[in-house]
């Protein structure tokens, strides 16, 4: 009997494999993107746009251009953060691991 209350129903239930290797993934990725030179690399450019994008701010009268502004900026916010995306990632699925075992345990006893 499943309990709609604890459980969200608008995302499939992963199994212990699939968490597994997605968090070998992550694993891989930030591992990485720790430590590679070329990524560091579009890290530093990523983060040079957005202060360029960040100083014209006051100078862009025009909504669509402003809009646009802020598009850009936005994406470049996301690829300077994508190594602590998929950290963050792969710390919840950790949990989410840790849970399921936990849970698998409780009704074995």
């Amino acid at each position: 009997m499943e309990n709609q209350y604890f459980e969200d129903a608008s995302q499939p239930k992963a199994n212990e494999d699939e968490i597994i290797k997605r968090i070998k993934e992550c694993e891989m990725v930030v591992d990485k993107l720790e430590h590679d030179a070329v990524w560091q690399i579009v890290i530093q450019d990523a983060t040079r746009w957005k202060e360029q994008v960040d100083s014209v701010w006051q100078e862009i009268e025009d909504p669509a251009k402003l809009m646009r502004a802020r598009v850009i900026k936005t994406a470049y916010n996301h690829i300077i953060d994508l190594p602590n995306k998929y950290r963050q990632n792969l710390l919840s699925l950790e949990q989410s691991l840790k849970k399921e075992n936990e849970i698998e345990k409780d009704y074995e006893d």
